[in-house]
């Protein structure tokens, strides 16, 4: 099923279930309540962000307190942007907000970035800087792109593509019921300059019965196989796991995500060196809030997967 709307669409269609394995129980780090976005910093750090604040925490694998911040207020201009995905790229993360408009149907800029970051070494451990500029005018092209409203637009979804390409997963809106992707082709060269247009190229559609994109992530090894985390598009506790493959005739696959019940995966990335897949819960609530709860008493989970 292939079609051409504002880009080259491309649909699959969903196979049947597939094992995933769950290596251990989920363990509970401290510090944030709502991880909305994380990468790996290598093979014992990863960095998470959360959509109530611009301040990322560092945390080591199997330590439950942060092991570092860093406050990205100053580089990206606003208290809080909404991040909600991120994606490793050759010692560098890239991080997207939402670029939705907000609960009161407000359009604000800070909740339209998009921005770079590098890893660099820190005493702790690596940590994170601020690299290039961060942008803000990329949403009415990628709305054109995916042709949806700009105002229906509502990003979670962000990794790595062949050479140098992002993956952009929309959480909202579907087409036709059909979770979108889009491919970001020049990334590197928007946060490097403040003036190059952003270009964007293959727009997929895929069939997550009626789920969106919460997060993305190539499988290493493979040959452009991704792993998504899809939820919908109201908060609720129905979320699935699948694999796909942009360039592949085998159909979108359905994994065996039980091991998840119980959590909101909203943010999952490779260990490097590994086939382990590293998936961190949502843990925000009226009793777990990024703005009001003391950071002392913020928990979220997380639970490591590998995929055969």
């Amino acid at each position: 099923m292939v079609g051409r709307l504002g880009g080259a669409f491309a649909g699959v269609l969903v196979a049947a279930t597939i094992p995933a394995y769950s290596l251990a129980a989920p363990f509970q780090y401290s510090g944030l309540c709502e991880a909305s976005g994380a990468a790996a910093l290598d093979a014992t750090h990863f960095a998470v962000a959360s959509d109530e604040s611009n301040t990322v925490r560092i945390y080591k694998r199997g330590v439950p307190d942060p092991v570092g911040k860093v406050n990205f207020e100053d580089f990206i201009g606003a208290d809080k942007s909404d991040l909600e995905g991120a994606a490793a790229v050759e010692g560098r993360l890239y991080w997207i907000s939402s670029h939705s408009f907000n609960k009161a149907g407000e359009d604000k800029p800070k909740r339209k970035r998009f921005i770079a970051t590098d890893i660099t070494a820190g005493s702790a451990g690596p940590t994170l800087a601020g690299a290039g500029v961060s942008r803000g005018d990329l949403r009415n092209a990628l709305a054109i792109a995916a042709d949806v409203q700009r105002s229906e637009v509502n990003i979670e979804g962000l990794a790595a593509a062949e050479n140098g390409a992002l993956l952009v997963g929309f959480r909202s809106p579907q087409k036709n019921g059909d979770a979108i992707v889009v491919e970001f082709s020049n990334p590197s060269e928007v946060v490097n300059s403040g003036e190059t247009a952003a270009k964007f190229g293959t727009v997929w559609t895929l069939q997550l019965r009626g789920l969106g994109i919460r997060s993305i992530e190539l499988i290493p090894g493979s040959a452009q196989t991704y792993l998504i985390a899809a939820g919908p598009a109201a908060d609720s506790q129905e979320f699935a796991l699948y694999r796909w493959s942009p360039s592949s005739t085998v159909p979108l696959a359905k994994l065996d995500s039980s091991s998840l019940a119980g959590m909101r995966p909203e943010a999952l990335f490779v260990i490097p060196g590994t086939s382990v897949i590293q998936v961190l819960s949502d843990d925000g609530s009226d009793e777990c809030s990024d703005e009001s709860t003391p950071e002392r008493d913020r928990h979220f989970r997380s639970v490591d997967i590998e995929i055969d």
